[in-house]
């Protein structure tokens, strides 16, 4: 085996049996805000950012490099793409939430919730408010939380509500965990051969088909 070929599978290796520990605040008001951290082999690499500014690369705790930028615009004359008309079909068209509502199937997502909770070492914590400009949306995800609070998936520090008279979600949420590379990509593969994974897989193949049914 050549020089470099040993390096790669060293490489490998580590990128898949290296911990990696992740960090962040985040914060929703009139505006999405927060800050991050992501580290990978105790610190040595990391993936650090803050809202609204992006990402940047970190060595040993320091800025190396950051990853966002704005490009630069060519000159010439800017043409203005022609309006589509939607139909009226497609703009009353909405995402069915039902199929995904039946109790095997919720049973089915809270244990592959459950299995990568585990798998990230997650933990939550803080409050925040459920609102959205549709109010059938607002009902639904009050639906949601009344069937699967945040305690029965592990974060009893993590405290939401809905509200019916707000048009935006609000709060303020922390998180931290880490996990191994290699144990969490097992454990999705597990999960997915697994009846629980088979029955989402078949669902939402079902709503697919019949979404794309819908726009014909």
């Amino acid at each position: 085996m050549s020089m470099w070929a040993t390096v790669a599978v060293a490489f490998v290796t580590l990128l898949l049996l290296g911990p990696v520990s992740y960090q962040a605040e985040l914060e929703v008001a009139d505006a999405l805000g927060g800050r991050g951290l992501v580290t990978w082999l105790g610190g040595l690499l990391g993936l650090a950012f803050q809202l609204p500014d992006g990402p940047a690369l970190t060595l040993a705790g320091h800025p190396v490099r950051r990853l966002s930028g704005r490009r630069k615009e060519r000159a010439g004359p800017v043409r203005k793409a022609a309006p589509r008309r939607k139909s009226k079909q497609a703009s009353t068209r909405r995402f069915d939430p039902r199929p995904f509502l039946r109790r095997e199937v919720a049973r089915a997502a809270l244990a592959l919730l459950l299995r990568l909770r585990a798998a990230l070492h997650l933990t939550l914590e803080g409050d925040g408010v459920v609102a959205f400009p549709d109010p059938a949306a607002t009902g639904w995800a009050a639906g949601l939380l009344a069937a699967v609070p945040p305690e029965r998936l592990g974060f009893p520090r993590l405290n939401l509500t809905s509200d019916f008279t707000a048009k935006l979600p609000s709060g303020a949420v922390r998180l931290q965990g880490w996990f191994l590379p290699l144990g969490l990509v097992g454990s999705l593969a597990l999960a997915a051969v697994q009846p629980e994974g088979r029955l989402l897989w078949r669902t939402f193949r079902q709503v697919r088909r019949k979404t794309k049914q819908e726009r014909r």
